[in-house]
């Protein structure tokens, strides 16, 4: 037991053997001096910290900033780019995705977790009208933990833009596109 008492901070232990029908009683160990107690507690609060964040980075991320109008089906999105009329695609994923593979005619605009992604991103929508058709995507992981679309469709939405919509990418871009053979192309080194 950690505790407390009117001789300062206490270490002890629990005896659970009963020996002739008693329980003994907790025993201090020592007596510890308040900077070492301290840095236990330090300890213990950083692996709670750590714990916490853990798991709200490998958990689902909260609420969406866009409503369920603006999720775009892979199987739409493929349909649509085989008509006359398609948006502007822009993928927010991390560089090296887009210059291994990505959505035919995607625009890198990435990443939108990052600062630099964020400034490649409002540099791609520069000369867009404000009402232009706009699919971001990233594809890195399924898409309710990816770190990038979230903030690159805020970053949108603050811009002015009012036809945004998010691809749905619920496993990779593997899984979701690129194994059912929708529109895609290769990238290059000189791409982003």
């Amino acid at each position: 037991y950690l505790g407390l008492s009117s001789r300062g901070w206490q270490a002890g232990y629990d005896c659970d053997q009963k020996c002739e029908g008693r329980t003994h009683e907790k025993k201090p160990i020592t007596n510890l001096p308040l900077s070492v107690m301290m840095d236990s507690v330090r300890t213990i609060f950083q692996l709670g910290c750590f714990t916490a964040l853990a798991a709200f980075c490998l958990g689902e991320v909260g609420p969406e900033p866009w409503d369920k109008t603006a999720v775009l089906e892979p199987a739409a999105l493929a349909a649509i780019l085989h008509g006359d009329k398609t948006p502007v695609i822009l993928s927010v994923a991390f560089p090296v995705l887009y210059r291994s593979k990505h959505i035919v005619h995607a625009i890198a605009a990435g990443p939108g977790s990052k600062p630099e992604g964020i400034v490649a991103l409002k540099k791609a929508v520069a000369d867009l009208s404000k009402d232009a058709d706009i699919v971001i995507y990233c594809g890195c992981c399924p898409m309710v933990k990816c770190p990038n679309v979230r903030p690159a469709y805020r970053t949108l939405k603050e811009m002015g833009f009012t036809r945004i919509r998010v691809l749905n990418i619920p496993t990779n871009m593997h899984d979701d596109w690129y194994s059912k053979d929708y529109p895609s192309e290769p990238g290059s080194a000189a791409d982003h």
